[in-house]
């Protein structure tokens, strides 16, 4: 049986990880091409000495030339250290961008009077200081369809994270994924675990590799098609 890969949030204090999930691991995971999900940067600590190994915390998401959709753990260094690696699917040869700010989703809520649906929203926005210039580089266009209209589709990970032999990959990763449902995974899941999980919650979306890939571990992971971006 193919192993599944899911990515879930918590809801009412309640997740189910795979217990052995690192970042892109698995057959049939590639290098990016170059030029390939240009959209895609890296979220990076500030080094004189530029360590890639070191200096990456988190893939992120270009969605305008001055915007990056990324997770809001992933913020965990100061405005001062933090920059936006841009331009390049090789960390060390990116260009890098200082950030201006960033907000989180519970703050976005509060300052608009919104009722937060979930407990756990790991979203964030980046605002970059200024304007992505690289004429290769493309914001990413997200999608509006919900959920179930993905169901069955291809869809594709890219992003720098712990390959199969547990060292960070400097280089862009990539692997294409199909969208189950979530009783489908729920299925899957308890088959493999060999014990009932209950239902998947509804903050998910569950896809599987065949040959296997597993998600998670040091990143922030974007789900693509070929024309928008499913967050």
């Amino acid at each position: 049986m193919s192993e599944i890969a899911y990515r879930i949030q918590s809801i009412r204090s309640q997740q189910y990880y795979s217990s052995d999930a690192k970042a892109l691991v698995g057959r049939n995971i590639r290098a990016a091409r170059r030029n390939e999900f240009t959209f895609v940067v890296s979220i990076s600590v500030k080094n004189p000495r530029r360590n890639p190994f070191r200096d990456h915390l988190c893939t992120g998401t270009l969605i305008t030339k001055q915007h990056v959709l990324s997770a809001a753990h992933c913020m965990r260094c100061s405005l001062v250290l933090c920059r936006v690696i841009v331009g390049s699917t090789i960390l060390s040869e990116g260009k890098r961008y200082k950030i201006e700010s960033w907000i989180n989703y519970q703050q976005w809520a509060q300052e608009h009077n919104k009722e937060v649906e979930y407990i756990d929203n790991d979203i964030t926005i980046i605002t970059l200081e200024r304007r992505v210039t690289e004429a290769n580089v493309e914001p990413v266009v997200l999608t509006t369809l919900n959920d179930d209209n993905l169901i069955g589709s291809n869809v594709v990970i890219a992003s720098w994270g712990l390959g199969n032999d547990g060292v960070l990959c400097t280089h862009l990763q990539t692997v294409q994924l199909r969208v189950l449902t979530r009783e489908q995974c729920q299925r899957e899941i308890e088959a493999s675990e060999g014990e009932e999980i209950g239902p998947v919650p509804h903050s998910v979306i569950c896809t599987k590799a065949n040959p296997y890939a597993l998600l998670g571990g040091v990143n922030i992971n974007a789900l693509y098609s070929h024309t928008f971006s499913i967050t």
